[in-house]
């Protein structure tokens, strides 16, 4: 646990009148009723009374109160992710009010900002809660083009999100940022392609690398006493075609990362209509394909590979049993749709639209 003990220290500043310097303040893992330690060199006050003289006393009091009622680490980080993401709490705005101290003022009085004030926010309250967290900064997956054929990403797509440690668990991401966000919600395609007006370069919404959110969709189907559409027949055999010439086009493909696994199956579990909610794990996952030893094996191998820095490349063998929880009670329909969300076998997202562009 000591190396995870800067992920439990905040340095909280000090009223100019007691001449000191912000004071290095540890906090106590969740559950333990040990007080937080200061653990500046020069000091005349204990944990308590540094959080109290600082300007962060009043955000202590909301940790605390959001952790009033839950019993484990998790339930906690579920109750500040929901109170950051309440409608009714926070506004997303590129342009918050100045303040000296952005953090508390976000918390405490504004309730407005963007992606670094929701996660900054976020990793200050789990530290007081005693759940270790971090920030991380990046950038989404920007926009995709069908003209060049590449990946666009621009200043707009940068981003911040919060990792929290969990026993057993590890790291785990979670994104307070409401999903309207540029970055976390993707940019929107030009007005005249999405109609279908024009023949200009068309843009497609990136797929979120978390694993926890809806993917949005082109098309929704609903069911009808005919059976499926000429039309869903049609899309479904382009993207037959694409798959086969897809597959065939990964001969000699390197295997793919933990991140591409991982990024495949937030993607195929929103096409075939199991969307998961923000913050899922991969252990809860696992949990939920319980009834299929070999799907809940696929699972569990991404895991290893994503956060334990080995482990096997998942089987055909799970990836099948995988795919047949895809579409278990959707009937045809749901075959199709399982068979474009989890192919056969991994294929590069690039090559696939690639080749959807020349089967369309």
């Amino acid at each position: 646990q000591a190396a995870l003990q800067g992920y439990l220290t905040l340095g909280l500043p000090q009223p100019s009148s007691a001449r000191l310097p912000p004071q290095s303040v540890s906090f106590p893992p969740f559950g333990s009723r040990a007080p937080p330690q200061n653990l500046s060199d020069v000091t005349s006050v204990d944990g308590p009374g540094a959080i109290a003289d600082s300007p962060y006393a009043g955000v202590y009091a909301l940790a605390r109160e959001l952790a009033r009622g839950a019993r484990t680490p998790y339930a906690y980080v579920r109750r500040v992710l929901h109170y950051l993401s309440g409608a009714d709490n926070f506004t997303y705005n590129e342009n918050p009010p100045p303040s000296t101290y952005p953090l508390e003022s976000f918390l405490l009085t504004s309730h407005v900002g963007y992606c670094q004030q929701f996660a900054g926010a976020m990793a200050l309250l789990l530290r007081f809660g005693g759940v270790p967290a971090r920030l991380a900064a990046g950038f989404a997956s920007g926009t995709y083009s069908s003209a060049s054929r590449q990946w666009v990403v621009t200043d707009i797509d940068a981003h911040a999100w919060v990792e929290a440690w969990f026993p057993h668990y590890g790291w785990v991401r979670f994104d307070p940022t409401p999903g309207a966000a540029p970055a976390r919600g993707g940019r929107l395609a030009p007005i005249a392609t999405a109609a279908g007006g024009g023949k200009g370069a068309s843009t497609q919404q990136a797929p979120r690398r978390t694993i926890g959110t809806t993917t949005p969709t082109a098309h929704s189907t609903k069911a009808s006493g005919g059976g499926p559409s000429a039309v869903l027949i049609g899309v479904l055999a382009v993207l037959v075609v694409a798959l086969v010439m897809g597959l065939i086009a990964t001969r000699g493909v390197a295997e793919p990362s933990g991140e591409q696994l991982l990024m495949e199956l937030e993607r195929a579990l929103a096409r075939s209509g199991r969307p998961v909610s923000s913050g899922v794990t991969l252990v809860e996952l696992e949990h939920r394909f319980r009834t299929s030893a070999e799907a809940a094996a696929y699972v569990r191998a991404i895991r290893a590979i994503r956060f334990a820095g080995g482990g096997e490349t998942p089987t055909r063998r799970q990836r099948r049993a995988l795919r047949a929880q895809l579409r278990a009670g959707l009937g045809l329909g749901g075959r199709l749709r399982a068979l474009w969300a989890l192919p056969p076998q991994w294929l590069p997202p690039e090559r696939f639209r690639h080749r959807t562009d020349e089967a369309a």
